[in-house]
């Protein structure tokens, strides 16, 4: 496939149980990509797990705080192997409930956390702003080239079948565009607009 980078805009978080040859192969597989990204959700305060700062990695974090606060958050599979690729996708709305800003960190208690699309564009410099406004290519739903996982799937199975080199140089946004998902946001451009759009929006402004 080759693609410049995979960005996944799904929160794997959580173990399967009834599957945990899948989780062991996915955690095998993570290392042997360098252009991998994973995604994490920073949580209200009553919610999750919290972990107390200074036990994360700090390849995790921007910039460390003065205290030692719990945060809570959910982490990837995989964070303990790649922290330097993950970032936050948490995005907040207007007062008036649209969507047209995309954090570039998130500080909680003095300790900066990443954004996904900064940890990907900007890994190693510090934002000099807290959000991006949003500038969409154009006013479609999705505003960039897509294909469904069935397809994708397909592909990765008969890679002769389809066109050759179509993920060849390309950021791959990974991400749900189902209603039932419950990831459709009210942007400038649309009133259900897909989160991973926001996510490939933001990427593609930095």
């Amino acid at each position: 496939l080759k693609p410049k980078a995979w960005v996944f805009d799904l929160l794997l978080s959580e173990a399967d149980l009834d599957r945990p040859d899948d989780d062991a192969f996915w955690l095998s597989v993570l290392p042997k990509y360098d252009n991998l990204y994973l995604s994490a959700v920073r949580l209200g305060a009553e919610q999750g797990i919290a972990q107390q700062a200074q036990s994360l990695d700090p390849a995790l974090l921007l910039k460390p705080g003065p205290h030692n606060p719990a945060i809570p958050m959910l982490w990837p599979l995989g964070v303990h192997d790649m922290p330097a690729r993950v970032g936050l996708i948490n995005a907040s709305a207007d007062p008036d409930g649209i969507y047209r800003r995309y954090p570039l960190q998130h500080q909680i208690a003095g300790w900066l956390f990443p954004s996904l699309p900064w940890r990907f564009s900007q890994p190693n410099t510090l934002p000099t702003q807290d959000d991006l406004w949003l500038t969409f290519q154009s006013p479609l739903l999705v505003p960039y080239p897509s294909i469904s996982f069935a397809d994708a799937f397909q592909l990765a199975l008969h890679p002769a079948a389809g066109p050759q080199n179509i993920f060849s140089g390309k950021i791959l946004i990974i991400g749900s565009s189902a209603v039932g998902l419950a990831d459709l946001k009210h942007t400038a451009i649309a009133p259900q607009q897909p989160g991973m759009v926001l996510l490939a929006t933001a990427i593609d402004n930095l």
